[in-house]
């Protein structure tokens, strides 16, 4: 047989094409979607004669394709906004580029099963609307991006991204705008982004998380990460410097690990954190509940909100409080469980608002603590211990005639404890009420009034200034500490006692002065009544406005430089009557002879007068002089 020759581009065409077919199995064809609705394996529904396949891309701009059993693309393009994809079918799909439009069933389609994998890339469009529609599962598992933008990728149904994926959120459209993940018009009944991959947080704004589960890791780098509706950390959750990780109208739970160098914010909801959870850094907790089981450190606790608390039999170590408004602790809602918080620097309470410490809780303030001036309370039936060298300083009500009130309940008289090991100053105007003031620290009154309750209890340090008091509301009050100063001590009424069984020191540091007690007084054996006596018949004073019944000690001190003369008078106690011609059971001298003086008990106060009787060194210059005149005497006669 005679052999044709080819043309040489003949051969050329033919050589090119023979490559071509070795490197590239099948012909890679672009289809669209042209039907209003369908099913997918029509192919009258596509633009070329068959159906997409897995080299395959097709976009669907518009309409309705059911998908029934299993398919595969290469590509997926969804651009226009009725665009849907929906059925009981599984799609596979190595790059998605989803503009518009929804994975999965509705309402109109019905809520079939149906699954999407995409197995390589994803985009999402962040600044148009995507929907993954409800009981559909969109798998990711290589690479995703939702671009910036103030869009939503929402719906009811579920996305899974998968371990060893990466999703990348790049943000809102601007610093104040948000975007949407897995919403249903902006209500609380979403789907859920389950991420068992890496989820990272970039960009401005604020991200609005419904239905979000991490056991991975979750990233939030920059902006607001929001969580919504129910949630779980269960991974590693990361919060960079200046990056917010929020909770607003959240069930969430956190049993994982929060690195969080930027601002954990609790808006409302109620969100838990179980034993193990780890977390730290800053919290500000404006309306939420948290269930704390576990032990961590903080490094700044925001409390702003009247519906905000912390409660559970967890612990908080806090360097700095600033506790607004909100409760500290459980309630009859939440259970009355023993937990605990302890600041370590310094906490702020606002006196103008209302915060609580609830009951069994245990606030423990190491630092400086400051209560702004206000008539608000800082009340609820816990404990608070103010902890030896600790200083807490309450700046007062609003005004002269207004009040504060500290660990009342309601305004009743069976609320908490405030334990003051340390240094409790009062200052500014009012009065402040303490229900349950146990002090074994200093308790400095430098103006206003302080009113305690039959719970007061003092075995350290009141110091009262001119000017200020030491008030009861009830008709039992005791002291068993120091009481000094130069201010005033009332009972609830003048026929009210105070029983003393401590040491009452009218005065001031290196100087004299008058101690005040309004009402009734009455020494108990252990009772000491100290006195400094200055030249001129200059002393200290305890002046009681009604009745009194001496017993225990007095003790007189000289002060520094005191010189006396003959006949020299000194008050050092004054009252409406001594009871039981009651009187000291013993009398101290501190740097004095007690035998120069006579205590004299008059009808309405006690005096100390100075006889003639000279100094015992004058005694002993005047009997060495006699002693050397009658040896010359002697001597003479002899």
């Amino acid at each position: 047989m005679k052999q044709v020759k080819l043309p040489r581009m003949a051969r050329l065409a033919a050589v090119s094409w023979a490559v071509l077919m070795l490197t590239q199995p099948s012909w890679a064809l672009n289809y669209s979607w042209t039907a209003a609705s369908g099913d997918w394996e029509n192919a009258a529904n596509w633009s070329l004669l068959g159906v997409p396949g897995a080299d395959d891309s097709a976009e669907l701009a518009a309409g309705m394709a059911r998908l029934s059993g299993p398919a595969s693309l290469g590509t997926l393009h969804m651009t226009g906004g009725g665009s849907q994809i929906y059925g009981t079918g599984h799609l596979s799909v190595g790059t998605l580029n989803h503009g518009r439009g929804t994975l999965g069933g509705n309402s109109m389609t019905g809520f079939e099963a149906g699954s999407t994998t995409v197995t390589t890339t994803a985009s999402f469009n962040g600044a148009l609307t995507q929907s993954i529609g409800t009981n559909h599962v969109l798998t990711l598992q290589g690479t995703s991006n939702w671009s910036a933008g103030s869009g939503s990728l929402g719906g009811s149904g579920t996305v899974v991204n998968a371990a060893g994926a990466t999703f990348t959120d790049q943000g809102a459209g601007n610093a104040n705008a948000y975007k949407s993940l897995l919403d249903v018009g902006g209500s609380f009944n979403g789907g859920t982004f389950i991420n068992q991959g890496s989820f990272v947080r970039n960009g401005l704004g604020i991200t609005r998380a419904y239905g979000f589960q991490n056991s991975g890791t979750l990233q939030v780098l920059a902006g607001t990460f929001e969580m919504r509706e129910a949630g779980q950390l269960a991974g590693q959750t990361e919060v960079a410097s200046g990056a917010t990780l929020a909770f607003n109208s959240s069930h969430a739970a956190i049993t994982g690990t929060i690195a969080n160098a930027g601002l954990l914010r609790f808006h409302s909801g109620n969100i838990s954190f179980a034993a193990g959870a780890g977390f730290g850094g800053a919290f500000e907790v404006v309306d939420a509940s948290i269930n704390n089981q576990s032990t961590n450190s903080l490094q700044n606790l925001v409390m702003t909100g009247g519906g905000s608390q912390i409660y559970g039999t967890g612990h908080l170590s806090v360097q700095t409080l600033n506790h607004g408004r909100g409760t500290l602790g459980g309630n009859a809602l939440t259970g009355v469980s023993a937990g605990s918080t302890t600041v370590t620097a310094t906490a702020s309470f606002n006196g103008a608002q209302t915060q609580s410490i609830g009951a069994n809780h245990v606030l423990t303030l190491q630092g400086t603590s400051n209560w702004t001036e206000g008539s608000g309370s800082l009340g609820g039936s816990g404990t608070v211990v103010n902890a030896a060298g600790a200083t807490f300083t309450d700046q007062g009500a609003g005004n002269a005639n207004a009040y504060k009130s500290m660990l009342d309940v309601g305004g009743s008289y069976n609320g908490g404890t405030f334990i003051n090991q340390g240094s409790f100053v009062r200052n500014g105007l009012g009065v402040t009420r303490v229900y349950g003031l146990n002090n074994s620290g200093t308790l400095l009154i430098e103006a206003g009034q302080i009113r305690v309750n039959s719970n007061f209890s003092n075995s350290g340090t009141v110091r009262i200034a001119a000017g200020a008091s030491l008030e009861s509301s009830s008709t039992v009050f005791s002291n068993a500490g120091l009481v000094q100063g130069t201010g005033t001590i009332k009972t609830l009424s003048a026929n009210d006692t105070l029983s003393h069984a401590g040491t009452l020191d009218p005065g001031v540091t290196n100087g004299l002065g008058t101690l005040t007690v309004e009402g009734d007084l009455a020494f108990t054996d252990s009772g000491v009544l100290r006195i400094d006596l200055g030249t001129n018949g200059m002393s200290d004073l305890l002046a009681v406005t009604s009745d009194v019944t001496w017993n225990g000690a007095l003790s007189v001190w000289a002060q520094p430089g005191l010189t006396l003369q003959g006949g020299e008078l000194y008050t050092i106690a004054s009252f409406g009557q001594r009871l039981g011609a009651s009187a000291f059971d013993s009398i101290t001298w501190h740097g004095l002879d007690g035998q120069r003086f006579t205590v004299e008990y008059n009808a309405h106060d006690i005096t100390l007068r100075v006889s003639a009787v000279p100094e015992p060194a004058n005694w002993a210059l005047l009997t060495g002089g006699l002693g050397v005149l009658g040896l010359a005497l002697r001597r003479r006669r002899s």
